[in-house]
């Protein structure tokens, strides 16, 4: 399987995310940072559980927390690893910027973006607001048009159109 960096500033989505596609119930082998870095005998501790892993499982995960904290050497020998993985093997790294892995760990592996959604807003006030100022000058309103729609453009605008 391609590997994966999953990206997110926030870690409970990367945890969501993992629980969701079932990635943590085939988990094989997992790589915590320890004393803020991930060193080359973490890693080859992980191919060594790779390369000797049953064959039981019709998925095996091997995770990387925290992968902008493998240390260049550790990344250098995860290389080959990446490359030659089994179709039943899934290696994934989560990270809170992909960019601060090397370029060559980067591009051997498929980057999943997760973002939080965006804040509610307090519709009804924006709204009322928005009313009062259609008579205003037009940056007003589109400053507070583009405040309200932000989240759910399609329901705002049918309830702008309705307030009117």
């Amino acid at each position: 399987m391609i590997p994966l960096i999953i990206e997110s500033d926030n870690p409970d989505l990367i945890e969501s995310y993992l629980s969701d596609k079932y990635y943590l119930a085939n988990l094989t082998s997992e790589v915590v940072p320890e004393n803020d870095s991930i060193g080359l005998p973490a890693i080859k501790f992980l191919i060594d559980r790779a390369k000797f892993a049953p064959a039981q499982k019709s998925q095996a995960v091997f995770l990387i927390r925290s992968g902008h904290l493998i240390t260049p050497a550790g990344q250098n020998a995860l290389l080959k690893t990446l490359e030659e993985s089994k179709p039943e093997e899934q290696f994934i790294i989560t990270t809170m910027n992909h960019h601060l892995l090397l370029p060559t760990i980067s591009s051997r592996c498929q980057v999943i973006r997760l973002s939080s959604p965006p804040k509610k807003t307090n519709s009804d006030e924006l709204i009322k607001e928005l009313v009062s100022h259609l008579t205003g000058s037009p940056a007003a309103i589109i400053g507070l048009s583009d405040r309200l729609i932000s989240d759910n453009p399609p329901e705002k605008l049918d309830q702008i159109i309705a307030s009117l």
